[in-house]
């Protein structure tokens, strides 16, 4: 879910941050590969607490409450975001 039209004063990206339902559960769909339009490169915002040696990579989404998405992962992606 995007946070908001503006861009962080700091760091220049767009904020993210995963989507829940009205009941907390994570709002989450299955959708066509066709209609995948560019991938994503989110970097986690990390806060103040130690992250566990264990957190695996595909457990990074449900592990972080906000993200950046990164606009200089490649040509394509900056002119798409920005």
């Amino acid at each position: 879910m995007r946070v908001s039209d503006s861009t962080d004063e700091d760091t220049g990206f767009l904020g993210c941050c995963p989507g829940f339902a009205p009941n907390h559960s994570p709002n989450i769909s299955i959708i066509h590969t066709d209609s995948i339009y560019h991938a994503a490169h989110l970097i986690p915002v990390y806060g103040t607490c130690f992250i566990s040696y264990d957190l695996k990579f595909h457990h990074s989404y449900n592990s972080f409450q906000f993200y950046y998405i990164n606009k200089y992962t490649d040509h394509h992606t900056f002119k798409i975001a920005f």
